[in-house]
C-alpha cells in the first residue's frame, strides 16, 4: 500500500514539473493570403507542439493545406475570410477599445520567437484604409514590444503598406514561431475571462495615418 502511493506521489511530481517546465509551441512557416473581390487562395504549413523546456518536442502534429485531418477547409477559410472583410466594409468602426485589454493581457505571456511578413492591404474606402494599417502597425508593435525575450534583428521584420485603389484586397506572407508556458496558459485564461466583467474605460482611441510602413 505504502509503494502504491509513493508511486502516485512520483507520477503527479512528475506531471507538475512536466506542466511547469513545457511549453505550448506554434511554428507558421510560409503563410500565404491572397484575396481580392474575384480571386483568393490560401496556402499555409503549421506545427504545433509541446516542448518540454522549450526544445525536447513530448507532442507534436502538422497542418497543411493538402492534409486531409486538416481542421478548416481551405474553402471553409476563404468564406471566413470574406464574411471578415465584408463585415469590415459594413462596421467601420473597429471597437479597439474591446482589443485592447486582452492585448495588454497576452503579450505579457507570449514569447515570439520569430516574427516575420509583409502585408498588401486595400480596402473600398481610402480614409478607412489609412486608418487599418495603422491600427494594425500599433498593435503589433506593442505585442512585439513585449512578447520578444532574446532579440535578433534578423528573425523580426515587418511591412504594412496600403494599396488605395479602392477595392477589398489582401496579400500576406507571414512566418512565425510563438511559444508559451502551460503554466501561463491558465493564467492568462483566467485574466482573460476577469477583463471581461472589468468596467469600460471612457477614454478613446483614435488613430489616423496616411503614411506607408
Amino acid at each position: 500500500m505504502l509503494l502504491f502511493f509513493s508511486t502516485i506521489i512520483i507520477i503527479n511530481i512528475l506531471i507538475a514539473v512536466i506542466i511547469l517546465l513545457s511549453n505550448f509551441k506554434v511554428k507558421i512557416e510560409n503563410l500565404q493570403v491572397y484575396y481580392s473581390d474575384k480571386y483568393s487562395n490560401i496556402d499555409y504549413n503549421i506545427k504545433i507542439g509541446l516542448y518540454f523546456c522549450n526544445k525536447v518536442p513530448i507532442l507534436q502534429f502538422k497542418l497543411n493545406k493538402n492534409d486531409k485531418s486538416k481542421i478548416f477547409s481551405n474553402e471553409e477559410i476563404q468564406t471566413k475570410l470574406k464574411k471578415i472583410i465584408g463585415n469590415i466594409n459594413t462596421n467601420k468602426k473597429i471597437q479597439i477599445k474591446d482589443v485592447i485589454p486582452q492585448l495588454k493581457i497576452a503579450k505579457n505571456y507570449l514569447n515570439i520567437e520569430k516574427l516575420k511578413f509583409h502585408l498588401n492591404i486595400d480596402t473600398e474606402d481610402v480614409i478607412f484604409t489609412s486608418y487599418l494599417v495603422g491600427i494594425l502597425s500599433i498593435v503589433i508593435s506593442n505585442i512585439l514590444n513585449k512578447s520578444i525575450r532574446r532579440y535578433n534583428k534578423k528573425n523580426y521584420w515587418y511591412r504594412i503598406q496600403p494599396i488605395y485603389k479602392k477595392q477589398n484586397y489582401i496579400k500576406l506572407n507571414f512566418n512565425s514561431i510563438i511559444s508559451i508556458k502551460i503554466v501561463h496558459i491558465i493564467s492568462m485564461s483566467k485574466k482573460m475571462g476577469g477583463s471581461k466583467h472589468e468596467r469600460a474605460s471612457n477614454r478613446r482611441f483614435n488613430v489616423n495615418c496616411y503614411g506607408k510602413y
